[in-house]
Order: C-alpha cells, then sequence, then structure tokens
C-alpha cells in the first residue's frame, strides 16, 4: 500500500455526515513519546456512524501544522459498508492511497498504520473504541 499525502484537504467533511446517536465505533492512531517529542499526539481519528440503511464515516488527520478533514457515507448493500465510506472520507481529506484493499474491518487500522508510518518515524498505537 503507498499514501500519497501531498494534497491533504482542510475542507472535506461534511457536517451533515456525523450521525449523533448512531456512533458505531472508532479508531484513534497516536504517535508515541520519543527523545525529541515528549508528548503523544493523536494524528488520525477515524468515526463511524450508522443506521439500518445508512453508513457514515468521518476522519480528522493532524499532519504538521495542517488539520484535514473527509467525511462520506454509502447505503449499498452486499458488502462492507465502513471500508468504502472508509476509503471516500480519506479520498475527501485528500489522501490518495494505491494498492490492494481486502475489504475487512482489520484493513481500517492496516491504512491509518500506512498513512501514519507516512507521516511520522515515532512508534505508532491505535486506540479503538466501540458504540
Amino acid at each position: 500500500m503507498k499514501i500519497d499525502l501531498h494534497n491533504l484537504e482542510r475542507n472535506g467533511f461534511v457536517h451533515s455526515h456525523r450521525l449523533p446517536g448512531h456512533y458505531v465505533r472508532s479508531y484513534k492512531l497516536l504517535a508515541l513519546p520519543d527523545e525529541n517529542n515528549p508528548k503523544v499526539r493523536e494524528i488520525i481519528d477515524v468515526r463511524f456512524y450508522a443506521t439500518e440503511k445508512l453508513s457514515t464515516c468521518v476522519v480528522w488527520i493532524n499532519y504538521r501544522d495542517l488539520e484535514a478533514t473527509g467525511s462520506a457515507t454509502d447505503n449499498g448493500i452486499g458488502y462492507n459498508r465502513n471500508i468504502v465510506t472508509f476509503k471516500k472520507a480519506l479520498k475527501a481529506a485528500g489522501v490518495k492511497i494505491t494498492g490492494n484493499y481486502e475489504g475487512s474491518n482489520r484493513e481500517v487500522e492496516q491504512t491509518m498504520m500506512a498513512i501514519g508510518n507516512a507521516m511520522t518515524n515515532r512508534e505508532l498505537y491505535i486506540v479503538r473504541a466501540f458504540g
């Protein structure tokens, strides 16, 4: 998987994509402290919301001095809508990803780690939360 962060977009977020009361899960990617950076830094925040017919994903990426944002919705059936909305939200935030996808929820974490590794050399840690 190859990550391109050259076109990060601050305005890729649509507020109506957040569905308060329909929170499903979230992931946060943290850059752990090292000798040059004494503080933990949150570099990616991904949140999923869902109703019976609609899935949404909202992404915040903190890269250098830019907070890139993206969000997306999907209402299809017969496939993992979380992965589809995640990829669309990343694209809306300006993240370009090339390579194969497996289509599982584990892919969210793998993609987050790949983005994090493109951003920093610090040790990374994923925090998961479920609604």
